[in-house]
């Protein structure tokens, strides 16, 4: 009997050392917590469309005081600066994890629109072989081939696998895709053969080799990719060709402001 009084006396002090239960609804946030919270004041100043300013709101501050004292608050600064480039690295990291991971290979999407400026975007997004959209961003139409050049060059760095690379018809792709598609054919065309001939000679001039035109493939990946990127390849032959061959002015029927076209 006096050692189970015993016994409960210990276990009664033991608990008493933990204090009043109200330590236990307000402290403070250890490290990995705050990182946490700040990440979700992060996610609610975006996903509500708040001003950065609302977290140096009295009202705000108040709100939180009465939840938690001894929770602070970020400033606008810190939310803007030090939390946003965190929430970035840790999001570009966890997209980067996701594409290794994936065996398949990726897809590039891009789409465009037009804003209320009249400005053409062009929006990308990176999918993974389970359709997952992992990263966005948008820019204007000018640096689209700019921009898609560099993103390649990138994934390949990361020995990732590009599947397929889509785009809807802007007006600019369609009047460069319908350029390149009469070009290729013409040089596809046996009785053009003198012309393909030029092209060739002035080819092993400037690059010393032959470089084939691409065509199109209904039914194969990446074929307007594969056909530009021919045509870009050859770009110095083609304006020799062009300033070679091109007409004098008292023969011209066309204005000298007129582009050169192949039909």
């Amino acid at each position: 009997m006096l050692l189970q009084a015993s016994s409960s006396s210990a276990q009664t002090l033991s608990l008493s050392n933990y204090g009043p239960l109200d330590n236990f609804i307000t402290r403070p946030l250890f490290n990995i917590d705050k990182k946490k919270f700040n990440l979700l004041i992060l996610r609610v100043t975006i996903s509500c469309g708040f001003a950065l300013s609302w977290i140096n709101n009295p009202e705000v501050i108040e709100l939180f005081k009465f939840l938690n004292p001894l929770i602070k608050l970020p400033n606008r600064k810190t939310l803007s600066d030090k939390i946003l480039h965190e929430a970035v690295t840790d999001l570009n990291n966890t997209m980067i994890e996701k594409l290794e991971s994936d065996r398949i290979g990726i897809t590039l999407s891009f789409d465009g629109w037009i804003n209320v400026r009249e400005q053409e975007l062009m929006g990308t997004i990176i999918m993974s072989s389970d359709a997952i959209d992992v990263s966005g961003e948008c820019h204007k139409t000018d640096d689209v081939i700019a921009k898609t050049e560099e993103m390649i060059t990138e994934i390949r760095e990361l020995n990732l696998v590009i599947l397929a690379i889509v785009t809807d018809i802007s007006p600019e792709f369609k009047t460069t895709s319908t350029y390149a598609l009469k070009i290729v054919a013409y040089f596809k065309n046996a009785n053009n053969k003198y012309f393909i001939g030029q092209l060739r000679t002035i080819q092993k001039e400037i690059y010393g080799k032959y470089i084939q035109p691409m065509i199109l493939g209904d039914t194969r990946w990446n074929s307007y990719l594969t056909c530009c990127s021919s045509i870009k390849a050859t770009k110095n032959t083609l304006r020799s060709l062009a300033t070679k061959f091109e007409p004098s002015q008292s023969n011209a029927r066309c204005q000298p402001n007129d582009p050169l076209t192949i039909s």
